[in-house]
């Protein structure tokens, strides 16, 4: 019997643990490359026209889709036609707002995108883009994108985001010919005054689409067969940072008709979900192959920047819809008649449209997306809009659809090219496209319109009257229409729908409407009342409940819009909302405002509460065996602490107050039981009471193996410290230094409180730490020389982290100079670091250098083989005094290798410089460490200093010359963004490339060094 009840068990436990499959990503990496490029107001020169293209594209779209001819014979018409709801278009809603023409271009298609900021409008089309005002004014007229904000040409699918938590702007470009695209992401919420960070993604093709999501920038690519998705990392591309993640995602079990192009998931609005959980949405037609019911697949994809190889995307789930008939003339290119002969024009068949969309709200969030049906079963055809509303519980949880219906436009003209997205009311607007058919009693030529639903209204329904846009008024040149359409929420109130679309208006255009899901009627001037009865609970450190008693108006509350501290965090549909973001153990003071349809504001209502202190978490660390040694007494202040053997003793019950500024003494005493071994120390103080040990400083002591009884080491608490009870970590492990979430074989940890106070006060310097480097984000303000001084993911390598600072070989990039210190009014600073040393040869050394404002002076000086041997830790403090050193406000640092190849090298990790004048001396942190995106602005500038190209324009050989440094590579771009010419040689000193037979035109050639990019441009006659 137990034998038969573990082959159940073992078939039930197989059949979960299968349908949990999650797949790892098939690529992982870092981007290419990053560029910076100056704001547009600064460029004027480089502010061309866009080049007008008088063909039909001929992107992978128009190879035609791959469908099984007679699989799902349309026998009757669409399940929504045959049951209309008898509300489905029955409210008539206000007239659209703002509406007109923007770009004009004779692209086929032109590719409509839009998106919506602040204050600003961004409109991107096929090869170019413009700028408005939210009043339709043109600030920026058609303008090509590169070298505007490409700078390595590129071709075409242009495509524009804004990312609205962020508040910046990003946008997409194909290189062309297979070569890539390009991801640019603005530094600021103004696109004329923004600088902008230029990614380089090789491996995209062709249809990409991009998404805005917590943890990445995703993006669905084309690739003719291939089933992708790129996750890109967001957080290090918003900062400009040169190391930005990269991991690629096949899709299992997805079926396409030949034609690849789900879409993920964007978040709409600012409110970002929990990291994890991006989905992927694409339809399921049972006229393809492999494909039984008519169904969705949701695929989640959850990535670790800190462990990419721990990435997964999940197995699809799929959830059965209305069945549907996706398939319009056996898969072809050329459905929809126009009136009088003109061109038969693509229905956008087997693709989810531009753009799926996301929304949090306090009870559940919310998808929508659609995609186009044929409606009609007869010999003729009607397409329509199928449309749907997944939704899920909570954030990571499972999806399950919610409603959904095909929307078919009034006298039976065709709908399709349609974008849908929800206001924050949970009100849905959709834009479309309409042209008559057949049936139709009235010509329509290809137009613009607009419908929607309000919240709570009966589900599966529009129940808006069909609003109009614009109506064209000539057919389309050639079968090729829109590809897509766009539709944006505006930022500011979080209710006006923007859609852009192409049509014809005496020339093929891009045009703009705007509306709102907002009855007709008299305008409403009637405030809501006021909102009353507002209380707070379940309040943490971070977060806390607002609920308040309704408010009443004349025709209805829209919304309330919550407040903290006087600024904007959310609205809410309902009379609650979870205020999150907060800091422990700090008074807030909550307030807020009911708002009807029409944008009327009761007054406000407030409260006062102030949040606890944090729950911090702490990662695990502990031996498995205490069978030879253990800790036997640890000794801090007032702790003085006996034990006997655990793996692991939490003695946070026992605590001692220590103050900033001062100097304490720790000691660890181990028992051994038999032999004596050697035993490494390490002991951690959480300063800033954020859940770990790795922030600069917090290591504060640490002592290489060895037998001795009596181990001690002093540290100095430094200033700006939580001032609160925070958790000290001592562990002891035989045989090496122990790292802080470390699991090992020998030895014990325990874990201690720590009451942290502010010093005592008395305006004079004290003890402390200046400066402390860890790399675990990034550089920390360390310079960038060049190739032979890297930052390096490298666990082994790091003393404590993942990351490290890298030098090798013996070349003028073989160092790495520290921010500026301002050391004055101390008499002694000490320099402490961890050095890591790999293939050394005898005798080859480094140097730390200490610069006193206008020259470098050597203050240790380190050889393999005397004071280190290869592949181990070594670690040492200097000393320096003022009686030696001109310690002022421009000091530095510096390491300086001194091996034999790029083969030697060493890393160094953990550097704290402290002092015994700390309260006087200036925090120059925020000045003078840069950013990410600081570094590669300066790399960028002084990179186009050193680069010299000439004969510029040239006709048989361009000449590089670099004064200074070298580039690990240089490829050279054709205005369409085609590579002409590549070679990943370092490229130094003088060069040429013979350009004989290049095409006369413009040229760009980017030269990449460390990740981190720059382009100059020639023209060859």
């Amino acid at each position: 019997m137990k034998k038969q009840l573990s082959i159940v068990l073992f078939l039930v436990s197989f059949i979960a643990m299968a349908q949990k499959t999650k797949h790892k990503p098939f690529y992982r990496g870092a981007i290419s490359s990053v560029e910076y490029v100056a704001p547009l107001s600064q460029r004027s020169a480089d502010l061309v026209p866009f080049k007008n293209v008088f063909k039909e594209a001929k992107d992978k779209k128009s190879m035609g889709n791959e469908i099984v001819a007679g699989k799902d014979p349309q026998n009757q018409d669409d399940y929504f036609k045959r049951n209309k709801h008898p509300q489905e278009q029955s409210v008539r809603m206000r007239n659209a707002g703002l509406v007109f023409d923007t770009y004009s271009s004779n692209s086929q298609p032109t590719d409509p995108s839009l998106a919506v900021g602040p204050n600003h409008v961004m409109v991107v089309f096929n090869t170019g883009f413009m700028i408005y005002d939210k009043q339709g004014n043109e600030l920026l007229g058609e303008t090509a994108p590169n070298p505007a904000i490409f700078p390595s040409g590129g071709c075409c699918d242009l495509t524009v985001s804004y990312d609205n938590a962020a508040d910046r702007w990003v946008l997409s470009f194909l290189n062309g010919a297979g070569a890539g695209a390009q991801i640019a992401v603005s530094d600021g919420p103004n696109p004329l005054t923004a600088g902008w960070y230029i990614y380089n993604i090789s491996q995209i093709q062709d249809y990409q689409k991009l998404s805005v999501w917590s943890d990445g920038y995703y993006i669905t690519d084309n690739t003719n067969g291939s089933n992708r998705v790129w996750a890109l990392e967001r957080s290090a591309m918003l900062a400009g940072n040169s190391n930005a993640g990269i991991l690629g995602f096949n899709l299992p079990n997805i079926r396409t008709s030949g034609f690849y192009s789900p879409q993920v998931l964007s978040v709409t609005d600012n409110n970002l979900p929990a990291t994890g959980g991006a989905t992927v949405v694409y339809m399921q037609d049972n006229a393809w192959t492999g494909v039984s019911v008519d169904h969705v697949k949701v695929w989640t994809i959850d990535v670790n920047w800190s462990n990419t190889s721990s990435s997964t995307v999940s197995n699809p789930q799929e959830i059965t819809v209305t069945p549907f008939i996706g398939v319009f003339d056996g898969g072809s290119f050329s459905n929809l008649p126009q009136p009088n002969g003109g061109a038969t024009i693509d229905a956008l068949q087997a693709t989810i449209m531009n753009q799926a969309q996301f929304r949090k709200f306090s009870t559940h969030n919310s998808a929508v997306f659609n995609f186009v049906v044929d409606t009609d079963a007869s010999s003729g055809k009607l397409a329509g809009i199928r449309w749907m509303e997944f939704r899920q519980s909570g954030d990571n949880q499972p999806w399950s659809l919610y409603q959904e219906g095909t929307y078919n436009a009034p006298d039976s003209r065709h709908a399709w090219n349609a974008s849908l997205a929800m206001d924050a009311s949970g009100n849905i607007g959709m834009g479309y496209t309409s042209l008559s058919s057949s049936a139709s009693s009235n010509t329509t030529r290809v137009s613009s319109y607009f419908t929607g639903r309000s919240n709570g209204d009966p589900l599966g329904t529009m129940t808006a009257m069909e609003g109009l846009i614009a109506n064209g008024n000539q057919n389309i040149p050639g079968t090729r229409y829109g590809d897509y359409s766009k539709i944006d929420v505006d930022p500011s109130n979080n209710s006006t729908f923007w859609y852009i679309t192409e049509y014809m208006n005496n020339g093929r255009k891009g045009v703009i409407g705007t509306f709102e899901m907002q009855p007709a009627g008299p305008p409403d001037t009637e405030s809501p009342t006021n909102p009353s009865n507002l209380t707070v609970s379940n309040i943490g450190g971070t977060t806390a409940t607002l609920n308040w008693t309704a408010a009443t108006d004349n025709v209805g509350v829209a919304r309330y819009l919550i407040s903290i501290d006087g600024n904007q965090v959310g609205t809410s549909s309902t009379t609650s909302f979870n205020v999150t973001g907060l800091s422990p153990t700090t008074q807030y003071t909550a307030s807020v405002i009911a708002q009807d349809a029409a944008g009327n504001n009761s007054g406000s209502i407030s409260v006062t509460f102030t949040t606890t202190a944090a729950q911090v978490t702490y990662c695990d660390s502990s031996s498995n065996n205490v069978n030879d040694e253990f800790i036997s007494n640890v000794t801090l202040n007032t702790i003085n602490n006996n034990s006997g053997a655990q793996f692991y003793s939490d003695f946070t019950s026992i605590s001692t107050n220590l103050s900033e500024g001062q100097q304490y003494t720790v000691s660890v005493t181990p028992t051994w039981t038999g032999t004596t071994y050697a035993e490494g120390y390490a002991v951690w103080i959480d300063y800033n009471n954020n859940g770990d040990f790795t922030d600069s400083g917090e290591l504060v002591w640490s002592k290489s193996p060895s037998t001795d009884t009596n181990n001690s080491g002093s540290f100095t608490v430094p200033s700006g410290t939580a001032k609160t009870a925070v958790r000290m970590r001592v562990s002891m492990k035989y045989n090496g230094i122990p790292s802080s979430c470390e699991n090992f074989t020998y030895g014990e940890v325990e874990d201690y409180t720590i009451n942290l106070e502010e010093g005592n006060g008395n305006g004079g310097g004290t003890p402390g730490v200046i400066a402390g480097y860890s790399f675990e984000t990034d550089r920390e303000g360390w310079s960038d020389p060049g190739s032979d001084c890297a930052r390096i993911n490298s666990p082994s390598r790091s003393y404590d982290g993942s990351f490290s600072m890298r030098l090798r070989d013996d070349t003028s990039t073989s160092n790495t100079v520290s921010p500026v210190l301002d050391l004055s009014g101390n008499t002694e600073v000490t320099f402490e670091f961890f050095a890591f040393i790999n293939s050394f040869e005898t005798g080859e050394d480094f140097f730390v250098e200490f610069f006193n404002g206008t020259s470098y002076e050597v203050i240790g000086n380190y050889v393999v083989g005397v004071d280190y041997n290869n592949e181990e830790f070594f670690t040492d403090k200097i000393t320096l005094s003022s009686n030696d050193f001109n310690f002022n406000a421009n000091n530095r640092f510096r390491f300086r290798c001194d091996a034999s190849g790029n083969a030697d090298r060493v890393y160094f990790d953990q550097i704290t410089i402290s002092g015994d004048n700390v309260s006087s001396v200036r925090d120059t942190t925020e000045e003078d460490t840069p950013t990410p995106g600081d570094e590669l602005i300066s790399f960028t500038e002084e990179s186009l200093k050193k680069i010299k190209l000439y004969p510029n324009p040239a006709n048989n050989i361009l000449n590089i010359e670099i004064l200074n440094g070298e580039f690990e590579e240089m490829t050279i771009y054709s205005v369409t963004g085609r590579i002409v010419y590549s070679t990943k040689e370092k490229v130094r000193n003088k060069s040429t490339v013979d350009v004989t037979q290049f095409a006369a035109g413009n040229y760009f050639v980017k030269f990449v060094s460390n990740g981190k990019a720059v382009t100059k441009r020639f023209i060859k006659k």
